[in-house]
C-alpha cells in the first residue's frame, strides 16, 4: 500500500488513480517502489560486510546506493516511518568510504602499511 503524492492518502498497489483526488500512479514510480522493497536490508547487510571485510570500498559504495534507493523510495511514497535498515545501511557504508579515503591518504602520506589492514585478503594473509 503507497500514499497519493498529491493528496497523502492511502492508495492500493494495483489502483492507478487516487480515490479522493484522482491524480493518476505513475506506472514508473509503481514499478520502482516493487523493485525497492528489500533495498533498505540489502544497503544494511553490504554496509556489515563492508565493515567486516576490512573496508571493502565496492561493498561500501554499494551499500550506499541500495540504502539510497530505499530512502527515495519512502520519500516518494511521503512514508511517515523511515527504514531503519536503509539508513543503518547508508551511513555505514558512508563511514566506510571515509575510512577508506583517510586510509588511502595516510598511505601516500607517510607510506604506513595502514591500506593493507584495509584489504580483506592481505589481513587474513599476515
Amino acid at each position: 500500500m503507497k500514499k497519493c503524492l498529491h493528496c497523502g492518502e492511502k492508495i492500493e498497489d494495483d489502483e492507478e488513480f487516487c480515490p479522493v483526488c484522482g491524480y493518476e500512479v505513475d506506472k514508473k514510480e509503481k514499478a520502482l517502489y516493487k523493485s525497492c522493497k528489500y533495498c533498505g536490508v540489502t544497503g544494511f547487510i553490504l554496509g556489515i560486510f563492508a565493515f567486516s571485510l576490512g573496508g571493502n570500498i565496492i561493498m561500501g559504495i554499494m551499500a550506499v546506493v541500495f540504502s539510497y534507493m530505499q530512502i527515495k523510495q519512502d520519500r516518494i511514497n511521503r512514508t511517515k516511518q523511515r527504514n531503519a535498515f536503509a539508513i543503518a545501511g547508508y551511513v555505514s557504508g558512508i563511514c566506510v568510504i571515509i575510512l577508506y579515503i583517510v586510509a588511502l591518504i595516510l598511505q601516500f602520506m607517510d607510506g604506513s602499511g595502514i591500506l593493507l589492514y584495509l584489504n580483506f585478503q592481505n589481513f587474513v594473509l599476515l
